[in-house]
């Protein structure tokens, strides 16, 4: 028969299994979203009652490396994707938007200039 004790160390292992499957299935989750980021994806960094917009200038695939810039273009912060994911996690970076009108509004652009020559 199991004592108290090993009933109690047990419920703790399974509760810190399922706890460490779920956060790895969030961190998963957040990964194939930051895949799927375009250039021109804009966040928001959260730091108590400030909230800053930045856009993706630069996504480096070799190094999972992404830049972000304000609103005029002057690099502002940098993450590795492992330091973006735990900040989206923490909640002190949100994702607004994709980057997906960015390459619509750019192909209008190009559309545009080849119709007019």
């Amino acid at each position: 028969m199991r004592s108290k004790e090993d009933i109690a160390r047990r419920t703790r292992e399974i509760r810190l299994k399922k706890e460490e499957k779920q956060r790895l299935e969030k961190e998963a989750e957040i990964v194939a979203l930051l895949s799927e980021l375009k250039l021109g994806a804009w966040v928001c960094r959260v730091e108590g009652d400030s909230r800053d917009r930045f856009k993706l200038a630069v996504k480096f695939s070799a190094s999972k490396k992404y830049l972000f810039v304000d609103k005029m273009g002057i690099r502002k912060i940098e993450f590795s994707e492992p330091e973006l994911v735990q900040s989206i996690i923490a909640g002190r970076i949100e994702i607004l938007s994709d980057g997906a009108e960015f390459e619509a509004s750019l192909e209008r652009v190009v559309s545009r200039i080849r119709m007019s020559k």
